[in-house]
């Protein structure tokens, strides 16, 4: 956390951290500098790009070790980098797959890319419908 002083007022401005994990080397998160510590406890200099730190995995609650990758005080850019750096990957790994003459990755890839997208809005038969409605009428 920096405090900046401009003209008599103090402004607190948080730094956000853009790491990836070193046991899932396709993982990236966006974190707050409360969530990301030194390997060593007693280390207190500033973090910086490339250093290894534990990172807090919020799902179990745990810290792992990851790579910082980038740090700014701006976490809408941060996460806009973290997209680019995720559909790269998913791009290369594409592209590895058509390459190679591997018949399952292939077919697995070609499942994938039928699967519907979490953010594309679905369609729901007159069934499905139904169903909701009554989920909706029994907890209302």
């Amino acid at each position: 956390m920096s405090v900046l002083k401009l003209y008599g007022f103090s402004l607190v401005v948080e730094s956000w951290f853009l790491v990836q994990f070193e046991d899932q080397p396709d993982t990236f998160r966006v974190l707050n500098e409360r969530e990301v510590k030194h390997l060593d406890p007693e280390d207190y200099e500033e973090m910086q790009e490339g250093e290894t730190i534990q990172a807090f995995w919020s799902a179990n609650k745990k810290f792992y070790k990851a790579e910082i990758i980038k740090i700014s005080d701006d976490k809408s850019y941060l996460l806009k980098e973290r997209r680019a750096l995720e559909t790269s990957l998913r791009k290369s790994a594409l592209g590895k797959a058509l390459a190679s003459d591997d018949k399952s990755a292939k077919k697995r890839l070609k499942k994938a890319q039928k699967q519907p997208s979490v953010f594309k809005k679905v369609k729901l038969t007159d069934e499905e419908k139904a169903k909701q409605e009554a989920k909706k009428a029994k907890q209302g």
